[in-house]
């Protein structure tokens, strides 16, 4: 959904509030605006966080996918390395979409810098788990975390486990306490 779109259908939910309706759809346009709004919050916060896209390492061999995650320059790197010692396979560069789809956070295998991914179910749980951890609020909250945090809300509408949206909710919950506190500094920071 795009930019334009999310933010005409927030207005849009805000203005059809009706206090009537049934707690259930009232409480899940609540997820879905809260979602919303921090991944708006945590987009502008990381104005200065550039993932990279990732790639990986196919071959002319039927199949053959390393399906190892790396920047550019690495994969690059390792695909000379590997051609360089291969009579036979072909190695290439594959992937560059942007937001692939990941079961886990996405870093490059070489360098470790931040990749775009797009969460799985399984990789929101992960990070929700990661953010659950958390006992107490301090003001640091990595870039790397708030990318999480972002990815994991702007996919969490696509997600059917009501149980792990109602997990990310909390988290955003959390996050907006952090954000009361410390978030300001962080925006003015940068």
């Amino acid at each position: 959904m795009s930019e334009v779109d999310r933010k005409k259908r927030m207005v849009e939910i805000i203005h059809n509030y009706d206090e009537n309706q049934a707690a259930d759809a009232i409480y899940e346009k609540f997820i879905k605006l809260l979602e919303w709004v921090i991944f708006d919050i945590t987009r502008c916060l990381l104005k200065t966080v550039e993932p990279k896209q990732g790639h990986w390492i196919s071959s002319n061999e039927k199949d053959y996918d390393e399906s190892l995650d790396y920047c550019f320059n690495c994969a690059s790197k390792k695909v000379a390395e590997f051609n360089k010692k291969s009579k036979t396979k072909k190695y290439m560069v594959d992937g560059g979409w942007e937001n692939h789809d990941s079961d886990y956070e996405a870093y490059c295998e070489e360098c470790k810098c931040l990749l775009n991914y797009w969460p799985t179910e399984e990789c929101a749980i992960n990070i929700v788990e990661d953010f659950e951890a958390v006992e107490e609020i301090t003001n640091e909250m990595s870039d790397d975390y708030l990318y999480s945090l972002n990815v994991v809300c702007g996919a969490a509408e696509d997600f059917e486990n009501q149980g792990l949206r109602n997990r990310i909710a909390k988290i955003c919950i959390k996050f907006l306490q952090w954000y009361s506190l410390y978030g300001k500094k962080k925006s003015a920071s940068q």
